[in-house]
């Protein structure tokens, strides 16, 4: 091109060299050939050239590394790309930059030929754009099928990148339950539907997995000659937050008002949290002196059961004391966690949160008496759900349950002292500092004779008997005035004219603005009754203690014989190995203390209802009432096992050995001191034996006990070597006879290898409490015996009542059923059903939800009601034998067993008949249309080497 031409042209005309990389062209080494581009940008085309790097210095940094050719777009003919370009002087200009006539092959560098030109309107835009892009607080999106733009606070809204965003659809950042809504509305706008939106509330969630609340507005727009959506949108969440937390706040102080007791306050506050204000779970937990761990008082919302997989404690020497609970309950502060995923303070606890999908919590501290007495635990599904800028909101909550258990207590204090004066044995009598007769409790009627209508309003001049000089009253009231307590023996007259002797203490009250109370505490010395009974009573009284003495204990027992001469009693004499020792050692003091803690333990832990005594320096007695002698063996070693232990007085550990001597009413003796005396002669025996030892004055009961010691010492011993096995017992489809599946049940191998059935065993097992041990592992038993069998068939199994009432059995279901559930079938009997049927069906539901099905065992016995079935989640009724055996000669027999299993079918549920011996009962069950068999007549229960063979 003619130099002259280029010369006058308006824009700048330029060579340089290019190089592709990657499919794109990027030119370098400009040398412009008109001086146009110093008109541009001030530079003139010398500077230009004599700086290789002018034009990377001067590009917006934010533009280099998009500021490119692509190469498809000059095979066709032209290349364009824009950038914006700093001017010598100052501030940027936006550079159109056409290139052409350029030879894309295969060489690394080659020439081009381009011209520069300013885009005026386009860089406003473009700066407007850059405004947008760099609003704080306020989100922008565009979208099509896909968002094409996104600004700044639009990212750090919806927690991406803005590259992230632009392969994200609008309804992917959206919850899931308005997915569908926003597609339907992105499909309208894409066809060109002009409309406007409004959401005051939306929810999305963020790229970090966090739900958010935004309010938006958009409308239709065209976007590059398209139909596109145009959304400008506010994160509400903090807002939306505040307004739950002043809803909640106000709601609480609600609840607040109208309490009563502390118990239903936070029981109700709990409810309150997790309906109202969303949150996963609460609760409220209180310190335990004795275990120093924090122990549940209420919980409510979803994973309740988290409560008690975890232990918190209150020592901060402990991981699980230095948590956001432990260290609230030592400080008095509220601490937060921000996100359970990243906090090391939640580390003993992370797994089970975040299970549970508990992902930020907070502690708040509850107070009385400027002390920490609880700790509210609110457990959130979203991360940062608690921060520094609620702190002020969650300690208002703080302030005013802590005000509220303040109020609490001391109503309850106040209603104690009232009840304490009103049924107390004191007489009390309230007046003003006038000597107007305020209040007079019921003592006051009984003694004066006057009903409380006739006093209030009145002065105690009233009971006055003439026998007080002026100078007694005068000195009564200027002790008053003065504010002191006036102390004498007052001489009074009743309403019938009887004289009294009220020996009564007078205390002035200051009570602000109404002045001064005067109230009088007194008691009717007039008797010495009171004192004959009180010197009476101290005669059987073993101070220490506060238990029977010898001469009492001896009483109480010989009472207690006449009275129930038709039961069966066992008298224990209970001696402390080596108390002396104990004194010698601690002291007196701690010896007391010992005593006192040995006389609470037999009280109120083990003999509630019996009577207990201290008979010597260190011998305790104990008649326990009623007792059976089945009952004997365990009572005696839950005697020896909370004795036989370690005692916490005083900040130190002091372990005790006691030895025990027994009698038996009326086997041994018919009177308490001869019974008292064989009971000794036995205890001199148990010395003997060494210490923890128990001797009964009757060989058979001894020989009772050894056998019930010896049986847990050997059950113990077969747990340690595994020897509990599992005998199988089939059971048939009634239509086909083959075999439907299997019931597991237990057995128990000696050191001699004879197999033991429950019958020898379980009442032993049950008592020691070893018997969720044994159950834990026949059940990881059961677990290898089907995996281990290619043919997979239902295997049913018992489960104990301990078992039963522990919640943490069903934890043990879920770990074993792992996938094996469906060939799993838990058995429980109808009576611990119907004990608790809330708790039975809370049970069965988390059992029957790890996949394990569930028979109800002995159905039909000794209960008539059937409607718990209707709530209760089972499967299969197991009909009890004893209807089964006489089903075919007994026709009320037949009429229920028929009757189960018309109803078993009505309610969805199958029927299986136990102790079928016959093919006559066979026949029948058949006819009623049972589902399952099970008896004699088809197989008796068989071990795992036979039972394999049968699965074959």
């Amino acid at each position: 091109m003619d130099r002259d031409v280029i010369a006058g042209l308006p824009v700048a005309v330029y060579s340089g060299l290019a190089q592709l990389k990657g499919g794109r062209i990027f030119v370098r080494d400009l040398r412009f050939l008109n001086r146009c581009i110093e008109r541009l940008t001030g530079f003139t085309p010398e500077e230009i050239e004599s700086n290789p790097r002018w034009w990377e210095e001067n590009v917006h940094e934010e533009d280099r590394n998009r500021a490119f050719f692509r190469c498809e777009d000059l095979r066709e003919g032209v290349g364009v790309r824009t950038f914006r370009f700093r001017r010598k002087e100052g501030g940027y200009l936006l550079i159109k930059d056409t290139a052409g006539n350029l030879d894309c092959g295969e060489e690394e560098e080659f020439e081009v030929l381009g011209v520069w030109e300013v885009l005026e309107e386009e860089g406003e835009c473009r700066e407007v754009f850059e405004a947008i892009d760099r609003a704080p607080a306020v989100g922008i999106l565009i979208y099509r099928d896909r968002i094409v733009y996104a600004n700044r606070a639009a990212a750090d809204i919806l927690g991406y990148s803005p590259e992230e965003l632009l392969s994200l659809r609008p309804e992917d950042v959206v919850a899931e339950e308005f997915k569908e809504r926003v597609r339907e509305t992105v499909a309208r706008r894409l066809e060109g539907e002009q409309f406007e939106n409004l959401y005051k509330e939306l929810p999305v969630v963020t790229g970090e997995g966090v739900r958010k609340i935004i309010s938006l507005f958009s409308r239709t727009v065209r976007w590059k000659g398209e139909p596109a959506g145009f959304v400008i949108f506010l994160d509400v969440t903090k807002r939306k937050r505040y307004e739950r937390f002043f809803r909640v706040l106000r709601d609480v102080n609600q609840l607040i008002i109208s309490a009563v007791d502390e118990r239903e306050l936070l029981n109700r506050i709990c409810e309150l949290l997790v309906r109202e204000a969303g949150f996963r779970m609460v609760w409220v937990g209180v310190p335990d002196p004795e275990t120093h761990y924090v122990v549940p008082l209420n919980i409510c919302g979803y994973g309740r059961d988290y409560v008690s997989r975890i232990r918190i404690s209150t020592d901060a020497s402990v991981p699980e004391g230095r948590g956001p609970t432990g260290t609230a309950l030592r400080e008095g502060r509220i601490v937060i966690n921000p996100d359970t995923r990243t906090n090391p303070a939640v580390e003993p606890w992370r797994e089970e949160m975040l299970r549970r999908g508990f992902l930020s919590s907070c502690a708040i501290p509850l107070r009385r008496d400027n002390r920490t007495v609880a700790i509210l635990n609110i457990y959130s599904g979203v991360p940062h759900m608690f921060t520094e800028e609620e702190l002020e909101l969650l300690e208002e909550i703080q302030r005013d349950l802590s005000f509220a258990l303040e109020r609490i207590e001391k109503e309850k204090f106040m209603k104690m002292t009232n009840a304490a004066i009103e049924k107390g044995h004191e007489w009390v009598l309230i007046t003003d500092e006038e000597g107007t007769i305020l209040y007079a409790n019921h003592v006051v009627e009984e003694i004066s004779g006057y009903r409380r209508e006739e006093l209030v309003g009145k002065n105690p001049r009233i009971f006055k008997s003439g026998y007080h000089s002026r100078e007694f009253y005068r000195g009564l009231w200027q002790t008053l005035r003065a504010g002191k307590t006036f102390h004498a023996l007052f001489v009074n007259r009743k309403k019938n004219g009887e004289v009294f002797y009220l020996d009564q203490t007078i205390v002035p009250i200051p009570v602000g603005r109404e002045g001064v109370r005067f109230v009088g505490l007194g008691k009717d010395v007039t008797s010495e009754k009171f004192l004959r009974e009180e010197l009476a009573r101290l005669k059987y009284l073993d101070v220490v203690t506060g238990l029977p003495n010898r001469e009492g204990f001896l009483a109480g027992v010989e009472l207690a014989l006449q009275k129930d001469r038709d039961l069966s009693h066992v008298l224990f004499i209970i001696d402390v190995v080596d108390f002396t020792g104990i004194n010698q050692v601690y002291g007196t003091t701690v010896g007391d203390r010992v005593l006192r803690e040995i006389g609470t333990i037999l009280k109120e832990a083990l003999f509630k209802r019996d009577i207990v005594g201290r008979i010597g320096g260190d011998e305790f007695g104990v008649l326990a009432r009623g007792v059976a002698e089945k009952e004997i063996s365990s009572l005696t070693g839950k005697l020896l096992n909370v004795l036989s232990g370690a005692f916490e007085v005083e900040g130190r550990t002091i372990r005790l050995s006691v030895n025990v001597g027994a009698s038996l009413y009326p086997k041994d003796a018919g009177g308490a001191t001869e019974l008292i005396e064989k009971a000794f002669l036995a205890l001199a025996f148990a010395k003997r034996e060494g210490e923890n030892t128990c001797r009964f004055f009757s060989e058979e009961i001894n020989s009772m006990v050894r056998g019930y010691f010896r049986m847990r010492d050997e059950l113990e011993e077969a747990l340690r070597e595994d020897r509990f096995l599992f005998y199988f017992q089939p059971f048939y489809y009634a239509d086909t006879r083959s075999v439907a599946g299997l019931e597991a049940l237990i057995r128990l191998k000696d050191k001699s290898g004879r197999i033991l059935t429950p019958r020898e065993f379980i009442f032993t097992l049950e008592r020691t409490g070893l018997i969720r041990d044994v159950e834990d592992r026949m059940l990881e038993k059961l677990r290898e015996f089907i995996l281990r069998h290619r043919r997979r068939v239902t295997v049913s199994f018992n489960v104990s009542p301990k078992s039963f009432r522990d919640e943490r059995f069903v934890e043990k279901i879920r770990e074993v059923s792992k996938g094996i559930g469906r060939f799993l079938v838990l058995e429980i009997t109808e009576r611990l059903l119907v004990e608790n049927q809330d708790y039975a069906k809370n049970f069965l539901e988390e059992v029957r939800a790890a996949g394990v099905k569930v028979a109800i065992d002995d159905f039909g016995t000794g209960y008539s009601s059937l409607a718990y079935l209707e709530s209760l989640p089972a499967d299969i009724l197991k009909i009890d034998m004893q209807f089964v055996h006489k089903i075919a000669e007994n026709p009320k027999s037949l009429a229920i067993v028929e009757t189960i299993i018309e109803l078993a079918r009505r309610l969805g549920m199958k029927t299986t008949a136990e102790g079928v011996e016959t093919e006559e009962q066979l026949r029948i069950l058949n006819e009623l249309g049972i589902n399952y068999v099970q008896g004699f007549l088809l197989a008796r229960p068989m071990p795992e080497e036979e039972i394999s063979l049968l699965l074959i």
